[in-house]
C-alpha cells in the first residue's frame, strides 16, 4: 500500500511538472508596443498570477499619448534575484518591492515599459496596465511664483500650476518639510511637468526637482493621492540668486532649529506654519562662536523672497537682549534672513508669555496687514498687576482707511491713565507714555489696506534707570528698527 501510495505521488509531480512546463511555455514576450487603443492589458498573459520560466527576460512597451497616464497595477512573489521593475519616460529604471499586492505605479508621457528579468523558475507575477486620461479629470489652480501650496491639496483629483510674471525667469521649487521630519519617501509621487497643463513633458518626481526651464510655468500633481505634511514654495530663480543658500521648512506647533551664515551674503529660509496664522519667536539665542558681533543679524520679512523684500524686523547681535522676546509674528508664511551669525531659535503657535511684562521688556505689535494681504485687526494687553510700569510706545509705521483706528490705553487696576485715539494715518513716529499696571494696543480695522506696526517698552517704577538713560537706549532701539 505504501509503495502505491508513492507512485501515486510521484505521478502527481509528474503531471504538475509537465503542466508547470506547458504554462511556462505559453508565456512569450511580446514584440508589439501597447497603447489606449488597447484597452486594459494583463500581463503576461491574464489577470493571475503567472509562475515565469528561468532565463525569462522581457520589457512590456508602451506609448502613452500627450494628456495620458499608465497605470500599472502589479502583484509579485519573485524568487530572490529575480526582478520586477518598470522604466520611465525619462529613461531611469526602478525596481519594484517583492512581493507585493496591489502595488500601483504611473509612468508619463510619452512612453515606458515594465520589465520582468529571472534566473530561477519560481518567481510568479500579473500584472494590469490601463491608460488614464487626466486631461479633464484633474482640476487645475493656477499660482504665480511666490506662493507656496499645501501637497495634500493635490490628493484631490487637482494639480497646481506655477507661473511667473517676469519674462523667460526660471521656476524653482523648494519642499518645505516639518523641521522634525526631514524626509519624506511620498515627495517622488509628486509629478512635475513642463507647462501649464498635464500635456506637457514630464520633469520627474518632486524629490530631484530644482528649476524648470526659462520662460515655461511648471505643473504639479499627485496621481497617487498620496497623503503628506509637505508644502512646496515656488520663486522666481533670480529672487534667490541674491542669498547663499534657501531652503523653506513646516512649522507644526512647538518647533526648534539652528541655522548658520559665516557670510555677508544672508541665507534665507522661508517658513509655513501649518497650525496657525499667528506665529511667535519664542527664543533666540546667537551661538558666539559663528558669530560676528558687530556685523552679524537674523531679520525677517513676509511671505517668500519672489513676493516681498520688505523687512519687517530685526536683530542684531551686538544689540539683541532677550527682553525682546517673545516676538508676534501675525502671519503663517514668512521670510527669515541670517547673516554672518549661527543661532538657535524657537518658534510656537500659542504664547502666554507675549503679554507678560517684565522690567525693560520690549517688542512690536504688528497688524496681520502689516506682513501681508490679510486683516488689520489686532489687539493685545500686557500686564502685570503686581507692579507698575512706566510704558512707552512709538508709533512706527501707520496706515489707516477711513474708519479704522488704532487705540493705546495705559491703566493702573481700572482706571484709565493715558488713552490715545489714532483715526488717521501719521508719517512721523508718534511717542506716548504712562505708568500703570496695564498697556493695551488695539487696532481696530476692517479694511485689509490699514495696517500697523507699534513698537512698545516697559520700565519698572522701582528703581528704574534715569530717564535721560532710558531715552538713548529707547531711541537706539528704534535706530536699529527703522534703518536696517
Amino acid at each position: 500500500m505504501a509503495v502505491f501510495r508513492n507512485m501515486a505521488s510521484l505521478h502527481f509531480l509528474s503531471l504538475l511538472m509537465v503542466f508547470y512546463n506547458v504554462v511556462s511555455s505559453q508565456i512569450i514576450c511580446p514584440t508589439k508596443t501597447y497603447s489606449p487603443a488597447d484597452g486594459v492589458i494583463y500581463l503576461p498573459v491574464d489577470n493571475s498570477m503567472t509562475t515565469l520560466p528561468k532565463n525569462f527576460n522581457c520589457n512590456y512597451k508602451f506609448n502613452i499619448p500627450a494628456g495620458f497616464v499608465a497605470k500599472i497595477t502589479a502583484n509579485t512573489k519573485m524568487a530572490v534575484g529575480d526582478v520586477l521593475s518598470y522604466t520611465n519616460s525619462l529613461g531611469a529604471t526602478n525596481t519594484l518591492p517583492n512581493p507585493i499586492s496591489n502595488y500601483v505605479r504611473f509612468v508619463t508621457f510619452p512612453s515606458g515599459s515594465l520589465n520582468v528579468a529571472t534566473k530561477f523558475e519560481t518567481s510568479s507575477f500579473s500584472a494590469k496596465l490601463e491608460f488614464v486620461d487626466v486631461r479633464n479629470t484633474y482640476t487645475q489652480t493656477v499660482l504665480s511664483t511666490g506662493n507656496y501650496v499645501a501637497l495634500n491639496d493635490l490628493r484631490k483629483k487637482s494639480y497646481v500650476t506655477f507661473n511667473s510674471k517676469k519674462v523667460n525667469e526660471k521656476i524653482r521649487l523648494d519642499i518645505a518639510a516639518p523641521t522634525n521630519n526631514i524626509t519624506d519617501s511620498t515627495w517622488d509621487q509628486v509629478f512635475v511637468f513642463q507647462g501649464n497643463n498635464l500635456n506637457g513633458n514630464f520633469l520627474g518626481g518632486l524629490t530631484n526637482f530644482t528649476t524648470g526651464p526659462p520662460g515655461i510655468p511648471i505643473s504639479i500633481v499627485n496621481f497617487y493621492a498620496t497623503s503628506t505634511p509637505s508644502y512646496v514654495v515656488a520663486n522666481d530663480e533670480s529672487a534667490l540668486a541674491k542669498f547663499s543658500l534657501y531652503k523653506a521648512y513646516v512649522i507644526e506647533g512647538p518647533s526648534r532649529g539652528s541655522f548658520r551664515s559665516s557670510v555677508a551674503k544672508p541665507a534665507a529660509y522661508t517658513f509655513i506654519s501649518s497650525t496657525s496664522n499667528v506665529v511667535f519667536l519664542e527664543s533666540l539665542d546667537f551661538d558666539s562662536f559663528h558669530t560676528i558681533t558687530n556685523l552679524g543679524y537674523v531679520s525677517f520679512q513676509s511671505l517668500a523672497p519672489t513676493s516681498s523684500n520688505f523687512e519687517t524686523l530685526r536683530y542684531d547681535a551686538q544689540s539683541f537682549t532677550t527682553n525682546s522676546l517673545p516676538q508676534q509674528i501675525p502671519t503663517n508664511f514668512f521670510t527669515m534672513l541670517v547673516s554672518q551669525s549661527g543661532i538657535r531659535l524657537s518658534f510656537d503657535s500659542n504664547s502666554d508669555g507675549y503679554t507678560k511684562i517684565s522690567d525693560q521688556r520690549n517688542g512690536y505689535v504688528f497688524s496681520p496687514s502689516y506682513w501681508a494681504d490679510t486683516g488689520s485687526a489686532v489687539s493685545y494687553t500686557f500686564s502685570d498687576k503686581t507692579n507698575n510700569y512706566k510704558f512707552t510706545t512709538l508709533v512706527d509705521y501707520l496706515s489707516l482707511k477711513n474708519g479704522d483706528s488704532l487705540d493705546i490705553t495705559v491703566k493702573k487696576g481700572s482706571s484709565v491713565v493715558n488713552d490715545k485715539n489714532y483715526t488717521s494715518s501719521i508719517t512721523g513716529g508718534s511717542v506716548q507714555t504712562g505708568t500703570g499696571d496695564s498697556l493695551t494696543i488695539s487696532a481696530n480695522g476692517k479694511n485689509p489696506a490699514s495696517a500697523v506696526k507699534v513698537y512698545f517698552k516697559a520700565e519698572r517704577t522701582q528703581g528704574s534707570a534715569s530717564s535721560t538713560g532710558y531715552l538713548v537706549v529707547l531711541l537706539t532701539g528704534f535706530f536699529y528698527a527703522i534703518t536696517c
